[in-house]
């Protein structure tokens, strides 16, 4: 055999064998790249997709939140209470203690009220209500007590009644002997809705309230409650001007 052809078996044997070492070689890098791939894969932390919170239930219920009276049984008195502006005010009578008084507090239905009616308070300033409806909203009120002069602690009179709707403005005739009053419209005046001003002694209250709407196809009572809680009946008779004989 020739030398030459000799060689060229050697060099097919050495490629083969080269080529047979580096396919292995090439196929385990392979194989291993992706093997190492699917364990980074598997590693890899999962990433939740966060949920919306469940919002809060909607409070439900009465949205009413006023006070409608405020009183007081010892010593008695009578508060005002404006709703308007959201404050009491209530008199009492010279030389009262205002650092430990039990208010009775009434307020709408299903509400709350803090401080709670019947708890003992210091008066000495004025002191913040908080009443709360049913379906949370709250209201406050600034109440306020007064300790009445010894001057103004008698009066327990009925001193004006207008009819301030009118034009011109009617007033009311005041008998403070027989505790009666007399007002007298123009014909075709409707009186069942009538709103009268009344102006009472100073530190008295009076019921109904001033400018409260009033029935008077038939005479009606005031009564007028002084500091102390002594009270005056008034009646109050509204006629037409053809019947005002």
């Amino acid at each position: 055999m020739e030398k030459q052809t000799v060689y060229l078996i050697i060099a097919i044997i050495l490629a083969i064998t080269v080529l047979g070492f580096g396919g292995e070689y090439f196929t385990y890098k392979y194989y291993s790249l992706t093997a190492n791939q699917q364990v980074v894969q598997t590693q890899q932390p999962v990433i939740q997709t966060p949920t919306n919170p469940t919002p809060p239930p909607t409070p439900t219920g009465s949205s009413e939140n006023s006070i409608i009276s405020f009183n007081l049984n010892n010593p008695m008195a009578v508060g005002t209470v404006n709703e308007s502006n959201h404050t009491v005010t209530i008199t009492v009578p010279p030389d009262t203690d205002v650092t430990r008084l039990q208010p009775t507090i009434e307020i709408s239905q299903n509400a709350t009220v803090s401080p709670l009616s019947g708890a003992a308070q210091d008066f000495t300033n004025s002191v913040i209500y908080t009443v709360t409806a049913q379906n949370g909203a709250t209201q406050k009120y600034n109440v306020t007590v007064n300790v009445a002069s010894v001057l103004q602690s008698t009066g327990k009179l009925i001193t004006s009644f207008k009819l301030t709707g009118f034009d011109p403005e009617v007033d009311g005739y005041i008998d403070n002997d027989n505790y009666t009053i007399t007002v007298v419209v123009s014909d075709g005046t409707d009186i069942t809705k009538i709103t009268p001003t009344i102006t009472v002694s100073q530190g008295a209250t009076v019921s109904p309230a001033s400018k409260t709407i009033q029935d008077f196809s038939y005479p009606v009572k005031y009564t007028v409650t002084d500091v102390y809680g002594d009270t005056q009946d008034y009646t109050v008779t509204v006629v037409t001007e053809s019947n005002s004989g």
